[in-house]
């Protein structure tokens, strides 16, 4: 399954650096051309978008590598929308290979515009929307999950289709485990936040 193209509605906060030149103001469109080789424009420090041969390339996940915003997330308190959890949140994630609450780290979401999601419907029932480099907790990217293939050591996939995304913004959480992972309608889910060598989280 081909990664899709993804551009941000405003122009973003440039996490590593200023911009360089040849920058355009919004983040472009994968397989764009562009002028000024080498040139970095990424969302963060995790995405660079850089002008190679012509064409902007995505390097890394394919960006924004987040979820839709009413996907449940298990908590202590049962499942709540991933859009409504804030830091400190407890949530349920693998630590140490035991499944225990724990607070989160970070929260991320990122403005989106003509995206596209990977919609995976488990065996189970749940249905997950997610970019499709967002990754399992196994770490496979969404976009390279099948019908009919396991999702976990629990849910295999019943269908896994490419659709156009409803939502302006896509979203994010970094719980403070061993995994950095989460269960999204019972499933384990990787995040796409990383700390910093300061122990605080990248968020978007």
């Amino acid at each position: 399954m081909a990664y899709p193209v993804c551009r941000t509605v405003t122009d973003p906060a440039w996490a590593c650096t200023p911009r360089t030149a040849g920058c355009p103001a919004l983040v472009p469109n994968a397989g764009e051309p562009c002028a000024t080789p080498d040139a970095s424009c990424g969302l963060a420090c995790e995405q660079p978008v850089i002008c190679e041969n012509g064409k902007w390339t995505y390097h890394g996940f394919a960006c924004p590598v987040c979820a839709s915003p009413e996907t449940p997330i298990a908590t202590p308190s049962g499942e709540r929308k991933i859009s409504e959890l804030r830091r400190g949140d407890l949530v349920y994630s693998v630590d140490h290979d035991a499944i225990v609450p724990v607070p989160l780290i970070a929260t991320g979401s990122t403005p989106v515009y003509r995206h596209h999601v990977v919609r995976v419907v488990l065996h189970d029932g749940p249905t997950l929307e997610m970019s499709p480099g967002h990754p399992t907790g196994m770490g496979v990217p969404f976009g390279e999950l099948a019908a009919h293939r396991p999702f976990d050591a629990l849910h295999d996939i019943e269908s896994a289709e490419l659709v156009p995304y409803e939502h302006d913004r896509t979203y994010d959480i970094l719980p403070d485990s061993t995994t950095g992972t989460y269960f999204a309608g019972g499933a384990w889910v990787g995040s796409t936040l990383r700390p910093n060598p300061a122990g605080r989280a990248l968020s978007r």
